[in-house]
């Protein structure tokens, strides 16, 4: 079993550093954090903003414009993604990660994972969902029933939402 705390716990700084190096990443090193370009979202450095941090007591990297706080997966998932470069996690993520790491874990000798995503197809039919005329929801009424304002529904959100009722 793999356990990824423990591996994003170890993380080396230095290591993701020659990491960053290793992918021609810029960096600049602020002493408790690395502020680099958002390439999680950007295909070119150049034109991403400096607002991509990894903050060496966390080991999470925050994009301050768009994808949020990341793990050093998602982060890795996420640049390979946003430049469409096919990847394998085991080999790609996993390795590059867990030579980053101190960690001691008996995943460096594990085969490699084997997806079985292509075991399943996605089915390609798909029914045409049947439509009906709009006047039919003229059954519904304005009302405002006790048990719905005693359970917390206010008028104000009923009539926000067009929350109606059925006396049938």
């Amino acid at each position: 079993m793999i356990d990824y705390q423990e591996i994003i716990e170890q993380l080396d700084d230095e290591k993701v550093k020659q990491l960053l190096d290793s992918f021609n990443i810029p960096f600049e090193d602020k002493g408790n954090f690395l502020i680099l370009p958002t390439i999680c979202h950007n295909q070119d450095v150049d034109s991403a903003s400096m607002k991509l941090y990894y903050y060496k007591n966390t080991h999470i990297f925050q994009c301050y414009t768009e994808c949020g706080a990341m793990s050093i997966f998602t982060f890795l998932k996420n640049y390979y993604e946003t430049r469409d470069i096919e990847y394998n996690w085991y080999d790609d993520i996993l390795q590059v990660i867990l030579n980053c790491s101190a960690a001691n874990t008996a995943v460096k000798t594990t085969e490699g994972y084997k997806s079985i995503r292509d075991n399943y197809t996605i089915k390609k039919d798909r029914r045409q969902l049947p439509t009906y005329p709009e006047s039919l929801l003229d059954i519904f009424i304005k009302y405002y029933p006790i048990e719905w304002l005693n359970d917390g529904i206010s008028r104000k959100a009923m009539d926000k939402y067009h929350i109606c009722f059925s006396p049938t």
